[in-house]
């Protein structure tokens, strides 16, 4: 699976549950502690507005009345024309990690932004919680050899234990301090 098609439905997840948010569940609690709903999803645009800089792309910041779907859906289809676009996917830009395809920055980090975040805003508003399982396993392998990279400030806290028997879900989200 490419990093379009990865992304492609990650975010297609993510923005199912987006337009399943009620307007009264803007400001409830997430399992990210310090974000209510509306926080959480500004900052999943504010990774996808973070990305496309790589790119010397800009997207407004989301204003605190603004509607946020339509706001993600100009990042969405930014990011998934860019992945689009071979020679913009093969550029070379910066990660956290060193330099790197832009398809592959996406296709990691922001696929798994995505993802986790799938999961919290379902959670925190009551709708299905069950990510593409394919999408669970790729991103699980992706992270396991960054572990020690990604347990510092602004990414991911103390990974869990999961069960022996403990779906591919559910060991992708306790290895990203999650509790499903």
């Amino acid at each position: 699976m490419d990093a379009l098609d990865r992304y492609t439905r990650a975010s297609e997840g993510f923005e199912t549950r987006l337009r399943g948010v009620q307007p009264d569940q803007w400001s409830a609690p997430t399992p990210c502690e310090d974000w209510n709903v509306r926080a959480l999803v500004a900052h999943l645009i504010n990774s996808h507005r973070l990305m496309l800089s790589t790119l010397g792309q800009s997207l407004d910041e989301p204003g605190e009345g603004d509607d946020l779907l339509p706001v993600w859906s100009t990042a969405r289809t930014a990011v998934l024309d860019a992945l689009g676009d071979e020679a913009t996917a093969a550029k070379i830009v910066p990660s956290p990690f060193g330099e790197t395809p832009f398809a592959g920055l996406i296709g990691g980090l922001l696929c798994g932004d995505t993802l986790f975040h799938t999961w919290d805003l379902a959670r925190a508003t009551g709708q299905d919680e069950t990510l593409d399982a394919e999408l669970c396993a790729t991103q699980l392998e992706m992270m396991l050899p960054l572990d020690e990279l990604i347990r510092t400030p602004g990414f991911f806290g103390p990974k869990l234990d999961a069960p022996d028997d403990a779906t591919i879900q559910t060991r992708l989200l306790r290895f990203g301090g999650r509790r499903p």
